[in-house]
């Protein structure tokens, strides 16, 4: 989420529910707009209100809101100049904003055009939902032209009675988005965007990322495709001491050419008992990088020292419920591990050592129609021979005959069991 599009929306939701978090506890909305100037994660965005009229049931406050764009050019700063609309009602507050683009940089200038406007509900508990309308975007840089559909930014926040007000989950609907380059054309169609992580500026916290598209439409000249209903989630779990994550990535369809339609793509991660104070430390530094003019090569080696703290105290992972379709073969995979504490100097070391330091068993099933489909493409794409039923059907007695492999039918079961550089073959039926 760029940093133009956090000024367009969560700034105002900030900004909204610390009026309504001094409504909830003392009903003054003035104390909060009365104030000169409210900065929001480390002085990367300012705003600062002016000329604030409140009558019984609405009022207006007019701002300015200047957010820096790049920490290393301490002139690239993005400034909207915008007024709120306050009204009261039985149910809380409304708060209409309408604002403009004053001055910038010309990527700004192409997203910002025109009057944009946000709306602002506050309840009596201080919970707050902005959404920010987003017109149509037509640009067009170096020969590529970019189309956005109307969109809408939902930013849902929380004002407690004590304490900071905190945005506590981002939305973005994208309908449609349209790159054109050439006789190339790349169309992504209902995408959307959530998150509850990162949000106030927060080293690491709990929460989920998701993101998913119905569908990906390329066409060209060389290459043309498509992908429908892609989803990608990842979820962190922060316990007392450790840190968990768990992904998922998952397409119900992939259709390239000279391949079969390959469906049901599903592929999964699970990494378990980091170290919190390991992770925090690694967070800490790549927040640095985003806020800091040091240089790069200084930032990539803190990186590495805070990566090889967290593998070196070791972690367990896991791998399950993977599957595939391709044509009208099937496959499954699934794995469990650990990796072992180590003491490594420098990342290269890491690598190198990485084989002796894993243990994990991993499954997997498949069947000939699979490996079948497989050949097929690959021979189109590349004019390899294709392999035959024989072919096949030699491997599959080949892999069963040496132990390495159980098979049921036309399908076939492995179990290796890997230990520290050392692999071996069970019987997956044990």
């Amino acid at each position: 989420m760029s940093k133009i599009i956090w000024a367009a929306g969560s700034i105002m939701a900030a900004a909204a529910t610390a009026a309504g978090a001094n409504w909830y506890a003392d009903q003054k909305l003035a104390a909060y707009y009365a104030q000169e100037q409210h900065s929001v994660a480390d002085d990367e965005v300012k705003i600062q209100y002016s000329n604030f009229k409140m009558g019984a049931l609405q009022g207006t406050a007019d701002w300015v809101m200047t957010l820096a764009l790049d920490p290393c050019k301490a002139n690239d700063l993005l400034v909207l100049q915008g007024q709120d609309k306050i009204r009261k009602s039985w149910n809380g507050y409304q708060i209409d904003s309408s604002y403009v683009f004053k001055s910038g940089n010309a990527a700004a200038k192409a997203l910002l055009r025109g009057e944009q406007q946000a709306h602002t509900k506050i309840n009596w508990l201080g919970r707050a939902l902005t959404t920010v309308n987003i017109p149509r975007v037509d640009t067009q840089a170096e020969g590529v032209k970019v189309r956005l559909d109307p969109s809408v930014i939902s930013i849902h926040a929380a004002a407690p009675i004590s304490g900071a007000p905190k945005v506590t989950k981002l939305e973005m609907e994208i309908p449609a988005f349209t790159v054109l380059k050439g006789p190339s054309q790349m169309l992504m169609q209902n995408v959307q965007f959530e998150t509850t992580q990162g949000l106030n500026d927060a080293v690491l916290d709990s929460g989920h990322t998701r993101f998913s598209v119905a569908s990906v439409q390329r066409l060209d000249t060389d290459l043309s495709g498509g992908i429908k209903n892609m989803e990608m989630i990842w979820n962190t779990e922060v316990g007392e001491k450790t840190v968990g994550f768990d992904g998922s990535f998952k397409i119900g369809e992939l259709n390239v050419p000279n391949s079969p339609v390959t469906k049901d793509i599903v592929m999964n991660l699970e990494i378990q008992n980091l170290s919190l104070q390991r992770m925090q430390e690694l967070s800490t530094v790549m927040r640095k990088a985003q806020k800091s003019c040091e240089s790069a090569e200084l930032l990539r080696q803190d990186a590495s020292d805070a990566f090889l703290k967290i593998v070196n105290e070791g972690f367990d992972f896991a791998s399950e419920g993977n599957q595939i379709s391709v044509g009208s073969g099937v496959g499954k995979a699934n794995l469990t591990g650990k990796m072992m504490p180590g003491h490594h100097g420098s990342v290269q070391s890491f690598v190198k050592m990485m084989p002796s330091l894993l243990s994990f068993r991993a499954d997997l099933e498949f069947d000939k129609n699979l490996l079948k489909s497989i050949s097929s493409g690959y021979s189109q794409a590349t004019s390899a021979p294709l392999m035959t039923d024989q072919d096949i059907e030699t491997m599959f007695s080949s892999l069963e005959s040496s132990g390495q492999a159980k098979r049921s039918g036309d399908s076939l079961k492995m179990l290796m069991d890997y230990q520290f550089g050392q692999k071996m073959f069970l019987n997956p039926d044990k």
